[in-house]
């Protein structure tokens, strides 16, 4: 939210920022929104590694977005349910969509066509969510 403020007081209109991340369950939510850094780090290889120890690979993908206007700020979020796969596949998208395999699905993000991502993605989800709240 903090983001979302700042960026609101030295642009003085409405703005909207975004924040993307992905909750491992073997680490309780960790990393969260460091997902990025542990992909530059170590690799999409090392965290699919990192889930072999504890073999637990549940995953949930969160988008929060942060809105912040005249009137005040306010925060919504998306999620999608999911696993980490084995090792990384599919060259769509970007970042960890190589790892993450969305509930139902057997496809990677990373697998899929952007529209099928799309359509079931966190992102998505956070954007309905604003929408319904405005």
């Amino acid at each position: 939210m903090q983001k979302a403020r700042a960026a609101f007081a030295i642009l003085r209109r409405p703005v909207i920022i975004e924040d993307a991340g992905v909750e491992l369950e073997a680490f309780g939510t960790f990393p969260g929104p460091f997902i990025k850094y542990w992909e530059t780090l170590g690799g999409l290889t090392s965290i699919c590694r990192a889930l072999d120890g504890p073999r637990q690979r549940g995953a949930v993908a969160v988008c929060v977005l942060g809105v912040c206007t005249a009137d005040g700020s306010f925060v919504v979020e998306g999620r999608t349910k999911g696993t980490i796969a084995e090792s990384p596949r599919g060259t769509q998208g970007f970042g960890w969509d190589a790892i993450f395999v969305p509930e139902g699905e057997a496809r990677t993000f990373g697998e899929m066509a952007a529209a099928e991502k799309d359509a079931i993605s966190h992102r998505r989800r956070a954007w309905e969510q604003l929408a319904q709240t405005l």
